[in-house]
C-alpha cells in the first residue's frame, strides 16, 4: 500500500512538472559590418571595391559581384527568421542591382535554396534589402546562409543583420 502511494505520488508529481516546462523562445539579431562579411567575389572584382570600415562601396566604372558569408546562431536555435542587408546609392543615378540569398544548408538534406532578388534604388538612396522567411521561403525558416550580389558603381553594402529565435528555457 505505501508503494502504491508512493507511485501515484511520483506519478502526479512528474506530470505537475511536465505539464509547466517548455521552451521559451525570443528574437535575437547579429548585426555585422560588411568588411568582416563581404568580399569581392572574384580578384578581378577586388579593384572596383574600396573597404572601409563602414562599409564596401564599388568605386570601379562597372558592376562587380560581392560575395558574403553570414553568420549564424546554430546551437538552441530552430533557424534563421530574417536577413537584413543595409545598402547606400551614393551615385547621382537610379540603379537596380540584383543579390541572392543563399541557403547552403536548407531542408530537405542539405540541398541550397536560392532566392534572387532585384533591388531598386534611387540616388543617394538608403535602402534595406529584406529576405524574410515567410514571404520569401514558404514559411521555413533559413539555416545558414550566403549572399551574393551585383553591386553597381557607387553602390555601397554597410552591414548585415540575420535574425533568430533562441531557446532561452522555461
Amino acid at each position: 500500500m505505501k508503494h502504491a502511494h508512493w507511485a501515484m505520488g511520483t506519478l502526479v508529481a512528474a506530470l505537475g512538472i511536465s505539464g509547466q516546462a517548455g521552451a521559451v523562445q525570443q528574437l535575437r539579431s547579429s548585426l555585422q559590418d560588411a568588411v568582416g562579411t563581404c568580399q569581392a567575389a572574384r580578384p578581378s572584382f577586388e579593384g572596383a571595391f574600396r573597404k572601409r570600415p563602414l562599409g564596401i562601396a564599388n568605386e570601379g566604372d562597372s558592376t562587380a559581384f560581392i560575395s558574403c558569408a553570414l553568420p549564424a546562431q546554430t546551437v538552441n536555435s530552430p533557424g534563421i527568421s530574417l536577413l537584413s542587408v543595409f545598402f547606400i546609392n551614393r551615385g547621382g543615378a537610379n540603379v537596380e542591382m540584383s543579390c541572392t540569398l543563399i541557403d547552403r544548408l536548407a531542408s530537405p538534406l542539405g540541398v541550397p535554396t536560392f532566392l534572387p532578388k532585384v533591388l531598386s534604388m534611387a540616388a543617394h538612396e538608403r535602402k534595406i534589402g529584406e529576405w524574410d522567411h515567410q514571404r520569401d521561403n514558404g514559411g521555413d525558416l533559413f539555416t545558414a546562409l550566403s549572399l551574393s550580389c551585383a553591386i553597381p558603381p557607387g553602390v555601397e553594402i554597410n552591414a548585415t543583420q540575420v535574425t533568430y529565435g533562441i531557446d532561452v528555457g522555461a
